[in-house]
């Protein structure tokens, strides 16, 4: 589990999530087969598309926990602690 504060909006599109070492590191975080990642519009995003929306999105100011259990093979969002 970490958090990751965003002090400022830098514009674009920030994408915070998880990846296999096997990622295409040129492409966006869920770009492909190896990555998840959460838009900071509120996408959760897998295999080169949105597998879904995660409530809010987040923004400068906002603090994101991303909770990863390799047990569970769970992957979770806060934002807010929300």
């Amino acid at each position: 589990r970490w958090s990751v504060r965003v002090d400022s909006d830098v514009g674009g599109y920030l994408f915070l999530g998880v990846a296999t070492a096997s990622v295409n590191p040129g492409a966006f975080l869920g770009a492909d087969d190896h990555g998840w990642g959460f838009l900071s519009e509120g996408a959760l995003y897998h295999g080169h598309g949105k597998v879904g929306a995660f409530g809010r999105g987040f923004g400068a100011g906002d603090t994101v926990e991303v909770t990863l259990d390799c047990e569970r093979a769970t992957l979770s969002y806060a934002v807010n602690g929300e």
